[in-house]
């Protein structure tokens, strides 16, 4: 067995994926049994190999289940969840949050909105009190996952706290560290520009505070988002430049390289331990090692070992975005990368280094879309021209940090060069945003999506690897040319987006407030988009819900009213910082006239990209016809001045109400009635979908309303917990008496509908909670 390591890791990442599977993980195993028998009894080295990954596979299983089930501190915690309540426990980490910080203790994050004067130090015990809670999973497709990320790190709840005090010393080594980083990241911030201070925060000292949004999006945007944090990269060129540097002033092997390896432990200690920088750490160690006891050195094997051992320590790692690119590009590199290089490039410097990043990118790519949903072409390019780059800045900012600690003055000249490499590739990215394609939004794929493009990926590098004889036929050669772009190609195909044929109605989680999405292939057109509980819900929430659904433009967006919680989301995605384009955004006929409406038209009208419509009643827009206000006639309460708008697909009516209260109903009501309005009233009797007006308040949904149009489902979109008491009881009463399904946000998560053509649809939710 040629590296039984890699066999190893690949059987404990295995036995993970069976145990998260769970029943249908086993059945698996157990259609898998038939080929390990008929493996087991051909060779004896297959039977190691088999026995090495079932081991793995064991571990995995093991260590991930013990990692999910609820340990003592959790129960205790889940036991206090949702009370005001007191705790007590040990300080194992201090950042730096706003205006305030916030203390990790164990299994909980303590959020203090300023520290009022209370030092707080590494290794003191903290007694807090405030109103305890579970970090809870995400409710909306696309929104990020929080609470996985924090259970892969060890944390569970939160706590906002009130009071607090702290006790006992402190941790003279943590604390140390501590205020190590907190000088530096001063020293930085006095000597040097803010962006160039900013920028070296983040690449030096892991802390990301002082970017700016604008600035991180343009990295992200083009692949180059791992530039700014401290990956296994960064550790690589400071281990391996500090081994140089020691054994070209004369240094011993053993002396340079252990020196080499304190310092990458240190910097992990001191930039907060990531998983690029321990995977760094482990494998320039175990490559120091080799170098003084005068053996070989494999990548894959290093690279197995510590993901082995990270994956001990922490199972749930496997499933961060983080680690599951910085241990594939690994393997990218020590890999295929590697046969392709030995193959076509073996003597060419450039053609090598591109042919690893383009290796790299194909391999990673399931990963940057699932995570990502987007794709950024140019960003090989970006990263063969930046990464060497990269390595120059690091250098300098060394300098600059210790030209800042000991000789200010001095710190300006490296600080002017930094500042230029920062234009440098500010005004690459901007070169390549201009370009056509430059980025290729495809959504969230699918699960079987990943495994086919895994497959052809794999067919096509076995098709580049496999060795052809030079006298073979001219007819063999080109079948393999054809089935190698055609495994190419079907690569491709299988990550393309999957778009809905029937339309799609999704009433996201939005907290307090509404955001309605109606989808039908690549287009979309959204109905409100705002929150008072969550105020970057057009960040958080919205965009990456549209990205997810390979949605990047949005053709018509319907306000129905003023108010934030319906408007400050879309007013995020109409701005130039998005990167959803809004082609048009129609208002109620006040928003010509009403000073409320001022500050969200100033907004509106930044972007020359969108353009503005008014609406009222009687007015048609593709399948939505206006029912109220009326223009002649305009309500003087912003909630009643809510567009009414009728929906219709496939045979199925949708109503839209906004935050419209018993006063427009009574008002729509009388004027259906009113001779000549018979189709108006016909149209609003045989209702499919309604969303409730006014997020189920007892102002809205009266009788007489609901009675018209006997809903067969109502969606509510309220929070939870909202201090409103939204959806109020006889609100629910009326609708269970006149609806035939209700739904809400606030019990459910997002929502969503098909309008298909026959027969009636079937329940309505769909909180797609991971």
């Amino acid at each position: 067995m040629k590296r039984p390591l890699e066999v190893l890791a690949v059987g404990f990442v295995l036995g993970e994926l069976f145990r998260l599977a769970g029943f249908r993980g086993f059945f698996l195993v157990v259609l898998c049994c038939p080929l390990l028998f008929f493996l087991w009894k051909r060779r004896a080295g297959q039977r190691r190999v088999i026995l090495t990954m079932l081991t793995g596979a064991l571990l995995g299983a093991l260590c991930l289940h013990v990692a999910v089930l609820p340990g003592r501190e959790e129960q205790k915690l889940e036991r206090l969840a949702g009370a005001f309540a007191e705790y007590r426990g040990r300080i194992d980490a201090i950042e730096a949050r706003g205006g305030g910080v916030r203390v990790r203790s164990g299994g909980l994050y303590l959020s203090i909105a300023e520290e009022g004067g209370v030092p707080l130090a590494v290794g003191q015990t903290i007694v807090a009190s405030g109103t305890l809670q579970e970090i809870k999973a995400p409710t909306n497709p696309g929104e990020f996952d929080y609470r996985s990320y924090c259970r892969a790190r060890g944390v569970t709840h939160r706590m906002q706290v009130r009071t607090y005090r702290a006790e006992g010393r402190a941790d003279p080594l943590g604390e140390g560290l501590r205020e190590l980083r907190i000088r530096a990241a001063e020293r930085l911030q006095q000597n040097c520009p803010a962006e160039v201070s900013a920028y070296l925060g983040a690449l030096l000292l892991g802390d990301k505070q002082g970017l700016s949004e604008d600035f991180y999006a343009r990295y992200r945007r083009n692949g180059l988002a791992h530039l700014l944090a401290i990956s296994g990269l960064h550790t690589g060129f400071l281990g391996l430049a500090l081994y140089r540097l020691l054994r070209r002033m004369g240094a011993g092997l053993w002396a340079s390289a252990l020196s080499a390896a304190f310092f990458l432990g240190f910097y992990a200690l001191l930039t907060g331990a990531d998983t690029g920088v321990l995977r760094s750490g482990l494998m320039l160690g175990l490559g120091f090692l080799a170098l003084c006891l005068g053996r070989s050195y494999d990548l894959r094997s290093a690279a197995s070992l510590a993901l082995f051992l990270l994956l001990l320590r922490s199972p749930l790692q496997l499933f961060q975005c983080g680690f599951q690119l910085s241990f594939l590009a690994v393997f990218a590199i020590g890999g295929p990368g590697q046969a392709l290089v030995r193959r076509y490039a073996a003597k060419r410097k450039l053609l090598a280094a591109l042919l690893q990043s383009l290796t790299v990118f194909l391999v990673t790519l399931p990963v940057i879309a699932y995570w990502f949903f987007s794709l950024p072409p140019y960003g090989i390019l970006l990263n063969l021209a930046l990464i060497p780059m990269t390595g120059f800045m690091l250098f300098l900012g060394l300098l600059t940090l210790a030209a800042a600690s000991l000789v200010p003055p001095l710190a300006a000249l490296p600080a002017l060069f930094l500042e230029c490499g920062l234009a440098l590739q500010n005004a690459l990215c901007a070169l390549a945003e201009c370009l056509p394609f430059h980025r290729l939004l495809i959504g969230r794929p699918r699960l079987w999506q990943l495994l086919l493009y895994s497959l052809f990926l794999c067919l096509c590098f076995g098709l580049l690897l496999d060795k052809v004889p030079r006298r073979g036929k001219v007819s063999e050669k080109q079948f393999r040319r054809a089935l190698t772009l055609g495994a190419a190609f079907a690569a491709a195909l299988s990550l393309l987006p999957l778009r809905s044929r029937v339309p799609r109605i999704w009433l996201l989680d939005i907290g307090q407030g509404d955001a309605i999405v109606i989808e039908q292939g690549s287009r979309c057109i959204t109905i409100d988009g705002g929150s008072t509980s969550r105020p970057d819900c057009g960040k958080r929430i919205l965009e990456p819900f549209l990205e997810s659904r390979a949605l990047g433009t949005v053709d018509a967006a319907f306000l129905t009213h003023a108010d934030l919680d319906h408007t400050n989301g879309l007013s995020y995605l109409a701005s130039k910082g998005s990167g959803i384009l809004v082609k048009r955004v129609i208002l109620n006929p006040a928003a010509e006239t009403d000073a409320h409406y001022a500050k969200l038209m100033a907004a509106l009208r930044e972007n020359p990209e969108t353009e503005l419509c008014f609406m009222g009643a009687g007015d048609v827009y593709g399948n939505f016809h206006c029912l109220w206000p009326s223009r002649e006639a305009l309500p003087e309460e912003v909630n009643e001045q809510s567009l009414i708008l009728l929906f219709h697909a496939n045979g199925k009516r949708c109503l839209f109400t906004g935050d419209a209260g018993t006063e427009s109903e009574e008002k729509l009501l009388s004027e259906l009635n009113a001779p000549g309005h018979e189709t108006e009233r016909a149209a609003l009797s045989e209702i499919y979908l309604l969303k409730v007006g006014h997020h189920g308040s007892r102002s809205a949904s009266s009788e007489d309303f609901l009675e018209l149009l006997s809903p067969e489902c109502a969606l509510i979109s309220c929070g939870r917990g909202n201090s409103y008491g939204h959806p109020h009881a006889e609100a629910m009463e009326r609708l269970h008496r006149h609806a035939g399904q209700v739904h809400s946000t606030a019990n459910e998560g997002a929502l969503s509908v098909e309008l298909h053509t026959a027969g009636r649809n079937k329940a309505l939710k769909e909180g797609e909670r991971k």
